[in-house]
């Protein structure tokens, strides 16, 4: 099944709650300040290199996804992927479960 969907469409089914655009041209902030801590959900919408283009900036204006980055540089998009996993984890205290060390060990 092959379905395609518009940045518009998907923006506005998403809705904008937690919701950021990864643009290091015009962003104020970064993904971890801007993220609240302990959010249940977030979206993320990863561009090309080059950054978006100023109709996507509009749309993204247009349905309130805040436009943030990672820091000063442009990262590959393979890249950007998994430092704002990683950062989205974070902010999300995804990291607090157990590790399996730590499970393994309270068995003993």
């Amino acid at each position: 099944v092959h379905i395609e969907y518009s940045l518009e469409e998907v923006l506005e089914i998403n809705g904008n709650e937690n919701a950021f655009a990864l643009d290091n041209y015009g962003s104020s902030r970064g993904l971890g300040k801007a993220l609240v801590s302990n959010a249940k959900s977030c979206s993320l919408a990863l561009g090309p290199e080059g950054g978006f283009s100023n109709k996507e900036r509009e749309l993204f204006e247009q349905f309130q996804w805040e436009r943030v980055h990672l820091g000063p540089r442009v990262l590959r998009l393979e890249t950007a992927v998994v430092a704002s996993t990683a950062v989205v984890s974070e902010r999300m205290n995804c990291w607090t479960a157990p590790t399996i060390t730590e499970l393994y060990r309270n068995n003993d």
